[in-house]
């Protein structure tokens, strides 16, 4: 019928699933991407050092080309998407809803938790575990034991966050937007490289370098970083780093932090001025592709002395 054959002309051309209103993109001539779609084709190209074009009608991509468009986007909202957990066709308008709060096989906790339960399942099996639960029935030294072993495993998992927090009380800061650039001579089959321009902090010239390694097809497989110091130094030199994404440049969309907060340590001495790589900690896979495929891939590098 009519309201199928308009479903299916809104649907992204590459992935074929109906886009969220508000990360949908058109190109030129009006093909619809989602927002997955759009990162994945821009870091590919990036990365191959390509040209990215729409795949439908090979008309030039990049942020500043892609636009929105308004009608489409009031539209899509009335569109329906199929729950990847239970499989019911969803208003888009009513899906986060549906996500948190009716699914029946959305993730939820034990209502023990408070207790220190640490069973986490589908809503749809909750009922089952809270009855069997033996939770409620513990003495209170065991309940303390149990709330004791959640505490020592929050505090470990906040580690880094209370590191940098720790370290910001230190009197010698210094942090800085930095731009990374395609370093197409470095490209090999393995990996692909950037780097930031050279830039002053405590008196010496540094240099970030971004290392990407690729699979055989030119998928990037993780990130990496190196702090570079460009000038051998009167006395050995030890500091702690950390590399988070920052506001973006030139009208970039998207400002998530997509990088988990990890602090590394370097030493530098005039013998030893590159040092390792060491691995940059993303939030999720999707992460490299919304990094890589940014207009500007611009990141805020924090040092500590």
């Amino acid at each position: 019928d009519l309201a199928e054959r308009l479903n299916q002309l809104m649907l992204c051309v590459v992935c074929h699933e109906v886009p969220f209103p508000d990360k949908s993109y058109q190109c030129l001539i009006g093909h619809i991407l989602c927002d997955d779609c759009v990162t994945h084709i821009l870091a590919d190209a990036a990365i191959t050092a390509e040209e990215a074009q729409c795949p439908v009608c090979r008309i030039r991509m990049t942020w500043h080309d892609l636009s929105r468009n308004s009608v489409l986007r009031q539209a899509l909202w009335e569109l329906a998407k199929t729950c990847i957990l239970c499989g019911n066709l969803v208003p888009l308008k009513d899906f986060t809803q549906h996500l948190e709060a009716e699914c029946e096989h959305r993730q939820v906790s034990c209502q023990y938790r408070c207790l220190g339960c640490g069973w986490a399942g589908p809503f749809v099996k909750s009922s089952a575990h809270e009855e069997a639960c033996d939770f409620p029935q513990k003495s209170c030294d065991e309940i303390a034991k149990e709330l004791e072993r959640v505490d020592t495993l929050r505090r470990s998992r906040q580690q880094q966050l209370l590191s940098f927090h720790h370290e910001l009380g230190r009197s010698r800061i210094f942090f800085r937007n930095l731009e990374l650039f395609w370093q197409r001579g470095e490209t090999t089959l393995t990996e692909a490289n950037l780097c930031s321009q050279n830039f002053d902090a405590y008196a010496n010239q540094w240099m970030l370098r971004l290392r990407v390694t690729l699979s055989d097809e030119d998928i990037p497989q993780s990130m990496s970083t190196n702090l570079l110091l460009k000038s051998a130094p009167k006395e050995p030199l030890s500091l702690r780093y950390l590399v988070l994404m920052a506001n973006p440049l030139g009208g970039e969309k998207r400002i998530q932090q997509d990088i988990r907060p990890k602090m590394v340590l370097r030493s530098f001495v005039a013998a030893n001025l590159e040092g390792e790589f060491f691995e940059l900690p993303l939030e999720n896979r999707k992460a490299m592709y919304h990094i890589l495929g940014m207009q500007n891939i611009v990141v805020r590098l924090w040092i500590f002395i």
